[in-house]
């Protein structure tokens, strides 16, 4: 079953001024506009256009995410309980070089070590939580190309390689975990205006798409891509500046959806490739980023971001199945970031905050509540040459 969902999110930031890309030249390591949860993007941003082809950018990114997730369940026959952390840490790095000629060029590299803490009340083999750690690394490049003064377009790729061990079911005693690994590939095309006291810009990111190995067999999986547009407009003679973002998710075949059976022959339960994480089953399908950025200092300035975002969950055993979807009650979280400047270097300091919950009725009189909350800091910092 699907179950459509309503998110809507409030940020209060303390930002760097020189992060508002406000005629190309400004710092490319932070999008005033892009979506923090969003996985693909890179310490670039989440456009291709995010780069400077006028100074030389190298920069650094520490980030640490905690997610809190627990999913109850009752019926006529049994109460359940499912819960799950998840952790990331995350280091990224890159630079940005100018080429000559109004080109620009950006590469970054990422890694994330995530791991899994799960547990059912009802499970017969695990009394203490299963761990199913990943890792995951991406190397994204990106060229752009002034075509006059107000006019940028942009391309590039991203590459990620995934190794995830997991259990997918409590079912199975904690040792017939399952390998997975293998690499995705996409691609990302962006144009964007400059002009006097407004920005336009559009951005595709293709579906990541490849093939992950899970026991010797090859099966076609997919992250989803992203259509973005953004507005920006800011004044010059003042010190207020807005934004609007708007972008759709789609997806791609991904065989990881279907469920399949542990790697030990004598017992074929069924176990979902996505893991045991429940917030493995919502899927993003469109959002909304509004950003007032005010200016106090002139090194500080605070910026208020509302955020509004749909998607849909899943929790049936038949993950993809479109029946009996219900909307859901909307999620709100925030973020606050203090950021320091001068000439040449910039240091931005975040904290981000969300939450998700939901209570939904399937079949047979059974009763769904589930509830996630998630909290990253994040530490950027760059040096212009």
């Amino acid at each position: 079953m699907l179950y459509r969902a309503q998110t809507t999110t409030f940020s209060l930031s303390f930002l760097i001024p020189s992060l508002w890309i406000s005629n190309g030249s400004a710092s490319p390591l932070l999008d005033d506009v892009d979506d923090p949860i969003y996985s693909e993007a890179s310490i670039f941003g989440t456009a291709p256009t995010q780069l400077s082809t006028q100074k030389v950018f190298i920069g650094a990114q520490f980030l640490h995410g905690l997610n809190e997730q627990k999913l109850t369940e009752k019926s006529t026959t049994q109460d359940k309980t499912v819960t799950a952390t998840e952790r990331h840490l995350r280091r990224s790095a890159g630079f940005s070089v100018p080429l000559g000629g109004a080109l620009g060029f950006a590469i970054s590299a990422l890694q994330d070590d995530e791991e899994v803490l799960g547990k059912d009340s009802t499970s017969r083999f695990n009394n203490s939580p299963v761990q199913e750690p990943a890792q995951h690394r991406q190397l994204r490049a990106k060229i752009a190309l002034d075509f006059s003064k107000s006019f940028r377009v942009a391309a590039g790729v991203r590459n990620q390689w995934t190794t995830r061990t997991i259990l997918g079911s409590y079912n199975l005693p904690a040792e017939e975990k399952s390998q997975i690994k293998g690499s995705l590939l996409g691609a990302d095309f962006g144009i964007q205006t400059f002009f006097t006291e407004l920005n336009l810009g559009i951005c595709y990111l293709t579906e990541q798409k490849g093939k992950l190995d899970v026991e010797g067999e090859n099966l076609v999986s997919s992250h989803p891509g992203l259509l973005q547009a953004t507005v920006h407009w800011h004044n010059n003679s003042g010190p207020f500046q807005i934004a609007f973002a708007y972008g759709k998710y789609f997806y791609a075949d991904n065989e990881l959806l279907n469920l399949s059976t542990g790697p030990n022959p004598r017992n074929r339960s069924s176990i979902t490739l996505l893991g045991l994480s429940p917030e493995s089953r919502y899927a993003r399908t469109q959002k909304l980023i509004t950003s007032f950025q005010l200016k106090i200092l002139s090194k500080f300035s605070i910026k208020l971001a509302p955020f509004y975002e749909t998607g849909e969950y899943n929790f049936s055993d038949k993950i993809g199945d479109p029946k009996n979807a219900s909307n859901l009650k909307s999620d709100f979280g925030g973020d606050l970031s203090l950021g320091i400047m001068d000439s040449s270097f910039e240091l931005a300091l975040k904290h981000s905050y969300f939450e998700k919950q939901q209570s939904f009725s399937t079949g047979n009189n059974t009763e769904k509540k589930f509830k996630s909350n998630s909290q990253i800091t994040s530490l950027t910092t760059s040096v212009s040459l």
